[in-house]
């Protein structure tokens, strides 16, 4: 078992102190062999690699700003590696994602510029990955869970145009992933949710054809989730929400009966997360919207009732 191996195991069992000297040390020997031969390219990626799982261990513990360092020094190795070979495609696969994680904990940290920059230099290297190889699957996925989270951030700088185009190149590369079979349940989730979010935008423009076309996909998306996974909690909630606003959107153009079937839809969505975890709390006040909305107003209190019970226990 190597040092990294070893660091790995050991930072599982949650002996930190234990694994950072492993770490530690499985660096010294990869920068060992550098100063020996400062070619050496596998050296410069595994100590990338090294740089980029001890910063992971460490954010974990709560040093962001240990870990950003780690990131930094993980994202410079991985250049090197580029530079002695540009055609490596996980040299370009492995920087994107220490970038991705060094612009997520930007974000956390509010610094806009740096995260922004991060972001779309992540989407880069894994574009440049796609371009040495146009079935790169696992790039693809990369760069869409990538654009998915840089379209989310960019909603947060009220970049709406922005961040719609992000959601629609995310579909292009999940659509990819799905074909290929790859990571099906997050491609077929993230898919999901980024066509929710694009009816969103469709809606507050009262596009409403598009909006409805892209609610309905949303909720085929989250109805193959739950075939992949009937017991999951996630792709029911999402999927009667997106019931429920398709259902809104049907009554306002005076398609009542196809909106009341929707809205009954969404109960049954929501008593099933309810049936798979009793206390979520947003499954009952959901459930009590759909049901007031229905004109049942004494079970939908019933709900809301039981939410400000389980709410009051927290």
């Amino acid at each position: 078992m190597t040092k990294r191996q070893l660091g790995q195991t050991i930072a599982k069992q949650g002996d930190i102190t234990k694994a950072q000297q492993l770490y530690t040390e499985a660096i010294q020997d990869y920068t060992h062999a550098i100063n020996i031969n400062n070619k050496y390219t596998i050296a410069y990626f595994n100590r990338g690699k090294m740089r980029h799982e001890f910063g992971q261990t460490i954010a974990k513990q709560g040093d962001i700003t240990k870990a950003q360092q780690l990131y930094t020094e993980a994202i410079q190795d991985y250049t090197h590696a580029v530079k002695l070979n540009p055609q490596n495609i996980k040299f370009y696969n492995n920087r994107g994602n220490v970038k991705f994680m060094l612009a997520e904990s930007k974000v956390g940290q509010q610094d806009i510029t740096e995260a922004q920059q991060l972001y779309t230099e992540a989407i880069q290297d894994y574009t440049h990955a796609i371009n040495i190889n146009n079935k790169h699957t696992n790039a693809y996925f990369n760069r869409g869970m990538t654009r998915y989270k840089f379209g989310k951030f960019k909603v947060t700088q009220r970049k709406k145009n922005e961040a719609e185009q992000l959601y629609k190149q995310v579909i292009e590369d999940l659509t990819y992933t799905i074909k290929s079979n790859f990571q099906l349940y997050s491609s077929y989730f993230i898919r999901g949710l980024s066509k929710n979010a694009l009816a969103e935008f469709n809606i507050e423009r009262e596009e409403i054809t598009n909006a409805q076309q892209s609610f309905q996909a949303a909720i085929d998306d989250y109805t193959h989730l739950i075939k992949i996974n009937s017991k999951s909690i996630l792709p029911y909630n999402f999927r009667g929400l997106a019931r429920y606003n398709l259902g809104i959107s049907k009554a306002k153009q005076g398609n009542i009966d196809e909106a009341h079937q929707l809205y009954n839809k969404a109960i049954e969505d929501y008593t099933q997360v309810i049936k798979l975890n009793p206390t979520d709390i947003n499954a009952y006040n959901n459930r009590g919207n759909a049901k007031k909305t229905l004109g049942q107003h004494e079970v939908a209190e019933k709900d809301y009732m039981k939410a400000k019970e389980l709410e009051s226990k927290q």
